[in-house]
């Protein structure tokens, strides 16, 4: 029903399915509030600072995933921007909320998506599919059909197409070292080959509904449902990304990215710690740490 100031306007027909939640968003973005209840009962609110959801008990709030996209360009200016879109309205409004886990390998620098990375990947279980691409959003039911059946890691070429399915990342171990343990093993795992192999970026779907990005070793972001509404940058209501300077952490020697910030509340701000090893950081006054950026290729 399409709803105005008056009252009920009339009906609103479309060609495919609004039921998904990535549709819905999109949906929202002509200015409309979108309210649904879907055919299992889910009530899901879409609205231009987030998704309201009724899980049956209690009502939780989360970001849109393109809320993200200017936060994850500060750590890579040099990713294409409609993929990086892509790939995180699929990870947070199609696997996310459909409770798929997930993991895809971006290869940022421009490697074949068969590159071994010296080792660290592990082709022998992988299968090749259709193909299908992240910046599309009509594969994304594809990709979500797919997700839903294996448990290891997709590559995703530097144009958005997807590669090997099923892919096993090692790390080395120095990274088993310096990078401690962050949630389960498909978490661990990701996160500490982001820290042998600096060049891609990571994202990591949990069965929860949490989406996690890796670079460098660190979460370069975090999206979740949440009973409270979070901006999207951990606390910061506004960076400066065109004053951001790099500082070398004396722990694991990566390179992070600082940045000031304006807060309403200091007592937001992120502690001065190594995003990576934990290591203390001397930042510069009201300064946040974004994370570890990725070189270019």
């Amino acid at each position: 029903m399409v709803v105005t100031p008056d009252g009920i306007g009339g009906l609103a027909t479309f060609e495919h399915s609004v039921e998904d939640e990535g549709a819905a968003v999109r949906l929202q973005r002509s200015g409309a509030v979108v309210v649904q209840r879907t055919r299992r009962g889910t009530v899901r609110i879409c609205a231009g600072s987030g998704v309201v959801v009724w899980n049956g008990s209690r009502w939780l709030f989360k970001r849109r995933a393109e809320d993200y996209v200017s936060v994850l360009r500060c750590l890579a200016p040099h990713a294409d921007g409609a993929v990086l879109t892509g790939l995180l309205e699929l990870a947070v409004h199609s696997l996310a909320s459909a409770r798929v886990g997930a993991t895809f390998v971006w290869n940022l620098d421009g490697r074949s998506p068969d590159d071994l990375r010296n080792g660290l990947v592990e082709l022998g279980r992988a299968i090749r599919g259709p193909a299908l691409s992240v910046a599309r959003r009509g594969h994304f039911p594809a990709l979500l059909s797919v997700e839903s059946q294996v448990d290891l890691a997709t590559v995703v070429a530097a144009d958005g197409s997807v590669g090997p399915i099923g892919v096993r990342l090692n790390h080395s171990p120095r990274a088993a070292a310096v990078v401690p343990p962050t949630g389960g093993a498909r978490h661990t795992s990701a996160r500490r080959f982001t820290f042998d192999v600096p060049e891609v970026l990571v994202v990591v779907v949990s069965e929860s509904g949490r989406v996690t990005v890796f670079t460098g070793g660190a979460i370069g972001a975090e999206i979740s449902a949440d009973q409270r509404e979070r901006p999207a940058s951990g606390g910061r209501v506004e960076l400066s990304p065109t004053d951001a300077r790099m500082v070398t952490c004396s722990g694991c020697g990566k390179q992070l990215l600082t940045a000031p910030a304006t807060v309403a509340d200091p007592a937001n701000l992120p502690s001065s710690v190594c995003p990576v090893c934990g290591a203390a950081i001397v930042l510069e006054k009201n300064s946040v740490i974004l994370g570890v950026p990725v070189p270019p290729g």
